[in-house]
């Protein structure tokens, strides 16, 4: 089969021809080819909108192609419901996990399917017995016994994979398995995926995260709005050309134009400040303009700075100056009306009104603003609703459209963008580009140099390392809940960064 320019045989375990689909008026699958061999790893990237989770869902049953052909082991198979495909041996793993909380590993692992004796008791011991079986090629220090709710998000999905395997799933989509996972629980899911492989389990692998793909995939398929653009052996392939492949040209990378900040008004004074029970005496200045990263291992104290600044956190001790007034906000509320515009790291929950419209949650935070007497002037909220999602490039149904069925990235856009409409003076990011592919990156990193291009100053926190190094001014080093150092972004290697984080000198 091609594999874009090189060429690889692989035993078939799945075919996928010509797939097809539109949803109302909008063809959203060009005609979409996808092949999948005996005991391989396939990634399926692209941009956010590019089509993967609308051909996952109908290789997994949700709904059927309007055109196309699906085959299993060389048979063709008709997917019309997610049981039928469960029949055929696919299953798909979501990013955000199906489970009982309040269950244990083996009812878990059981659902649907207890043993029960003729009187219809449930056999508890063939259960856990069950269970500890289906649990040990996987991960045996997990306890059958525990509540679910008990384990680490990574124990949860290797449960969720555990099942999957024990009803004979033979195909394995992996929808964004390690966006909230630490690097330690990568390498060990990893490490299920390639013993899973060596079983001869077929797995796709849809991620954001390039890097992951050269560790553990062997072939990559690249779509582009909604058509099949590559499909390439990793070993023979660059980072740069699946990134090509992915926005059809090379990825914009933040760079913005460093200029001194000691002639610039500071916007924030931090002071000896203290939060809960690892925060303390932190002090630090953001000017206009600059950006300011916060970075640290996992529970280093970045992530209660930023609640502090926001209202989430109260301090306990030491000061905040927000342009020259002392600042302690009681709420996020209190943050937005004092100037603090807020990109929480997970939009859905904290950063969106999914059930409104786009227009709706651009101006949002400014609707007081944009009233008279208690009353809202809806034309010009309108204008200034369309100007915004223009300004971010939102690519969706005009600003009537639900901000829901937005993709990932460009519901970003929509949260960044209200922060042009309310003009805020400080912006305090957390993790403002996780789960976002690298065109919509692109797009989010323009949007921030063009509001720090305005003055306004930018407060960052992100485990993305890279990330966090090529767009701060400056990165305040955290270890063990004590800023250690500030350090220049644009002269301090991630390397340097990083032994910072974990003690170093």
């Amino acid at each position: 089969m091609s594999t874009g320019g090189t060429s690889v045989q692989v035993p078939e375990r799945l075919r996928m021809r010509g797939i097809r689909k539109s949803f109302q008026t909008v063809e959203v699958l060009h005609g979409v080819d996808f092949d999948l061999g005996v005991g391989e790893i396939h990634a399926l990237v692209g941009e956010n909108g590019a089509g993967k989770s609308t051909l996952v869902k109908i290789l997994a049953g949700e709904f059927g192609p309007d055109v196309g052909t699906i085959e299993i082991d060389g048979r063709r198979v008709i997917l019309r419901t997610p049981h039928a495909a469960q029949l055929e041996g696919v299953a798909l793993i979501h990013q955000e996990l199906s489970y009982v909380p309040r269950l244990s590993v083996a009812e878990n692992l059981s659902l649907g399917q207890l043993s029960h004796d003729r009187f219809g008791r449930v056999r508890w011991p063939e259960v856990y017995r069950t269970a500890a079986v289906r649990l040990e090629p996987f991960f045996e220090g997990i306890d059958p016994h525990a509540l679910m709710d008990s384990l680490s998000l990574g124990e949860r999905q290797i449960v969720e994979i555990a099942r999957a395997v024990g009803r004979d799933a033979q195909i394995l989509v992996m929808d964004e398995p390690t966006a909230s996972l630490t690097e330690h629980e990568v390498e060990t899911l990893f490490a299920v995926m390639r013993r899973l492989k060596d079983r001869g389990v077929s797995i796709i692998f849809i991620s954001h995260h390039l890097d992951e793909i050269f560790v553990i995939a062997d072939r990559v398929t690249v779509l582009r709005d909604g058509n099949r653009v590559s499909c390439r052996v990793v070993r023979d392939t660059e980072r740069g050309q699946i990134v090509r492949d992915m926005i059809g040209g090379e990825m914009v990378t933040f760079d913005k134009n460093r200029v001194s900040l000691d002639e610039r008004p500071a916007v924030l004074k931090v002071e000896h400040l203290a939060v809960g029970q690892r925060v303390r005496n932190v002090s630090f200045e953001v000017h206009a303009g600059e950006v300011l990263g916060l970075y640290g291992l996992v529970g280093a104290g970045q992530e209660l700075v930023a609640d502090a600044l926001v209202g989430i956190a109260q301090p306990e001790g030491g000061t905040i100056t927000l342009l020259g007034q002392r600042f302690r906000p009681r709420s996020p509320r209190d943050a937005i009306t004092a100037g603090v515009g807020i990109v929480p790291s997970d939009r859905k929950a904290d950063g969106l009104e999914l059930r409104m419209s786009i227009g709706a949650n651009l101006t949002l935070p400014s609707l007081p603003l944009l009233s008279r007497a208690g009353l809202l002037n809806l034309r010009r909220e309108r204008v200034v609703a369309r100007k915004a999602s223009t300004d971010v490039k939102v690519k969706g149904a005009g600003i009537d459209g639900i901000v829901a069925s937005l993709s990932g990235g460009n519901q970003q856009k929509v949260v960044l963008g209200r922060w042009l409409v309310r003009q805020v003076q400080l912006l305090v990011l957390v993790d403002p580009t996780r789960g976002v592919d690298v065109g919509a990156k692109s797009d989010i990193y323009r949007l921030i140099e063009s509001l720090t291009d305005r003055g306004m100053a930018v407060v960052l926190v992100s485990a993305d390392l890279p990330e966090v190094c090529s767009m701060s001014d400056h990165i305040a080093v955290f270890v063990r809940g004590d800023l250690v150092t500030i350090v220049e972004g644009s002269r301090t290697s991630q390397e340097d960064v990083l032994a910072l984080a974990a003690g170093g000198a």
